[in-house]
């Protein structure tokens, strides 16, 4: 599978116009949830020439629930946006699974924190998401198998054209991840920038 995505920047004033025009344009509302992510470097290989990326994510969600989960994200090959390929399973003990990666050499980089409320229509997922210190952010995504990765560019396009249409909350496309954005990071890999004691 290979993640297809654009962020923006937005005026959050604009928030409650936004959430009214999703619905009216027939997106369910489908949960809200907050996340934190622990990003970890790797001990030999350089995530600055790689740009991959290793997390642990512990996911919260309003109803009491949550899960944590292991993610391994592959170099990006888009110019406008986030176009890798993504491996994710749950994990059971996060401490555990933490130490292991701690054992192995692992050093833990830097954290991103978020508040996010999901969105989908049809294979269109849109996240309103919330980073401290970052400010309001709009994320539309379409996941494709790999037998589908030929229309990668007609993906980005379509993403680009939904983004464009969203005039009214002055969207600014951001090329850069979260994890690059909360480091203040302008080129290379965020997480290989930060010092192993961050």
């Amino acid at each position: 599978m290979k993640e297809i995505e654009l962020k923006a920047q937005y005026d959050s004033s604009k928030r409650p116009e936004l959430e009214q025009h999703l619905k009216e344009q027939g997106f369910q509302e489908i949960r809200a949830f907050t996340q934190q992510d622990e990003y970890f470097n790797h001990p030999k290989r350089d995530f600055k020439k790689t740009d991959e990326a290793l997390r642990i994510r512990r996911e919260q969600h309003n109803d009491g629930t949550s899960h944590c989960c292991i993610t391994y994200k592959g170099a990006n090959d888009s110019h406008i946006g986030q176009s890798r390929r993504e491996l994710e399973t749950r994990v059971e003990d996060e401490h555990k699974m933490r130490q292991i990666l701690l054992a192995l050499g692992f050093r833990s980089a830097a954290e991103v924190k978020k508040r996010r409320k999901e969105y989908k229509k049809e294979d269109l997922t849109v996240c309103l998401d919330e980073l401290d210190g970052l400010g309001n952010y709009i994320e539309v995504e379409i996941v494709l198998p790999e037998n589908r990765l030929n229309v990668k560019t007609a993906t980005e396009n379509r993403l680009r054209e939904f983004l464009s249409e969203l005039s009214f909350i002055q969207p600014v496309i951001e090329p850069l991840t979260y994890l690059e954005l909360v480091m203040g990071f302008r080129g290379g890999s965020a997480a290989e920038n930060a010092s192993p004691n961050d």
